[in-house]
């Protein structure tokens, strides 16, 4: 049962629509809790409404209908800057094509949400991005541009920026699927770590189901609907 005093992400009769005139729905009545250090999975079929629903919880979009709730937060009411300030706040993303800025290092990708807000990061702002690096085994590379690593390294900056700044929340749209087997194994075990080290929320949208059964739950969307959310039965 959620304990409403550790629950980081609360859906209340959530739904979604898209269109004036013609109206596209794509998700209805989700109800869903998330708790603070939860590693949790997101699956269903290409167009079930998997990444709406992660933009929802990443504060990247408002429910048309019912409430969400990001770290006792509800997004209803609040305007573009409140959102931008919750998530800097909440929360971290890594997708599926990392986004990183190419003419820049390793690090210099890895502290940029600084820059942005404050201009300059600070001398500990730096040491937490240096330590991040180290902990995703980059330490050597943090002064090489992005565009020298491989793919696997550049989604290993990509995990360390999602968690510059001791974000709570971590949200993962299809984190490994650019990567082959041997690399996306990686990336899930790094996840998988600060999760377990930090007490990181995950939750990861992911096509591949062995991933997904390596996690501790498992919601299922199919047709904007939550399908199934069972807890992952370990070996004994």
């Amino acid at each position: 049962m959620a304990d409403p005093q550790n629950t980081i992400v609360s859906l209340e009769g959530v739904g979604r629509v898209y269109g004036t005139h013609i109206k596209t729905r794509v998700l209805t009545d989700i109800n869903i809790s998330i708790q603070r250090g939860e590693f949790a999975a997101i699956v269903g079929p290409s167009g079930s409404g998997k990444s709406t629903l992660l933009n929802l919880i990443g504060a990247l979009d408002k429910p048309t209908e019912g409430t969400v709730r990001i770290g006792g937060n509800t997004l209803q009411g609040l305007d573009d800057d409140g959102l931008a300030s919750l998530r800097r706040k909440f929360v971290g993303f890594i997708f599926q094509f990392h986004y990183l800025l190419p003419d820049f290092s390793a690090l210099e990708n890895v502290v940029m949400p600084y820059a942005i807000v404050n201009g300059t990061p600070t001398s500990e702002q730096m040491k937490q991005g240096k330590n991040l690096l180290d902990r995703v085994g980059l330490k050597d590379k943090m002064k090489n541009r992005t565009t020298d690593l491989s793919g696997g390294e550049q989604q290993r900056v990509a995990i360390a920026r999602a968690l510059a700044g001791s974000k709570p929340l971590v949200l993962a749209d299809e984190p490994t699927g650019n990567l082959d087997t041997e690399n996306g194994n990686e990336i899930f075990g790094l996840m998988r770590q600060f999760n377990k080290d930090e007490n990181i929320t995950f939750l990861l949208v992911t096509h591949d189901p062995r991933l997904a059964a390596f996690t501790d739950r498992i919601i299922s969307i199919v047709d904007g609907r939550v399908a199934g959310d069972n807890i992952v039965s370990k070996p004994a």
